[in-house]
């Protein structure tokens, strides 16, 4: 274990008092992205895991879904980064906690069985995952799973938005406020391959692309969140 991680496992012990089962999950949580971090090249040592940024965080939430792990679980290792983070905030090793803007999942009411982006895009039955509507579900599901956007906020997204060398979006949400969302590696990879395909159909259809909307329906226009939840419905149930 790290010196910054037995720190960590300290203070839990001695000034927060934790009950020993909370304190072994905490510990384990942390060693365990240390851990993804380290075996991904991210970090060399345990210690500096003090150096993640929020994209490295949801890059390891996007690898825990990829392994089927519960949402409740997720959930749980995203409140000890939390913890941790808000820890070494406080005794100045960090400036801010890349974990405080990491939100926890919601029970999404179109996915009441928990899939793998890979599971779902094969059960909405792709005929040639190289047409535009399966890159473009492809590619809706990824940024869906990496970044916890919700349906409205998915199709609310405009090519402008994206920042592929940083991996970060700019969603639009209630009442127009506007924050910034890490997204995983494999989304971006997705976003690509899609925009690639749709690329020349933008171009003939004059104007700035870059203002055009992220994801088009089969006319060319911004698809609805009615359609996504739709795409997202039907897998769900087929696996059931």
């Amino acid at each position: 274990m790290g010196n910054i991680i037995q720190d960590f496992q300290i203070y839990l012990e001695v000034e927060r008092n934790v009950s020993a089962h909370t304190r072994i999950a905490y510990i384990a949580d942390i060693q365990d992205f240390a851990r993804f971090l380290h075996d991904n090249n991210f970090i060399k040592n345990q210690d500096e895991i003090i150096n993640a940024k929020p994209e490295t965080i949801r890059e390891y939430l996007s690898y825990l879904y990829r392994q089927k792990v519960k949402k409740v679980t997720v959930n749980r290792k995203v409140s000890s980064l939390r913890a941790f983070y808000k820890y070494e905030l406080r005794t100045g090793k960090i400036k801010t906690n890349p974990a405080e803007m990491i939100q926890t999942l919601k029970t999404e009411k179109y996915m009441p069985t928990f899939l793998s982006v890979d599971e779902m895009f094969e059960l909405l039955g792709a005929k040639n995952e190289n047409s535009v509507l399966d890159l473009r579900n492809r590619a809706m599901l990824e940024v869906f799973y990496s970044s916890g956007l919700r349906l409205s906020e998915l199709a609310g997204l405009d090519l402008i938005d994206l920042d592929f060398n940083q991996k970060l979006v700019k969603v639009r949400g209630k009442g127009r406020k506007e924050r910034i969302v890490p997204v995983g590696g494999p989304a971006i990879k997705a976003v690509l391959e899609y925009l690639e395909k749709i690329g020349e159909i933008r171009k003939d259809a004059g104007g700035d692309i870059f203002k055009k909307p992220l994801f088009l329906n089969s006319r060319g226009e911004r698809i609805t969140t009615r359609s996504i939840a739709r795409i997202v419905n039907e897998a769900s149930s087929k696996s059931g």
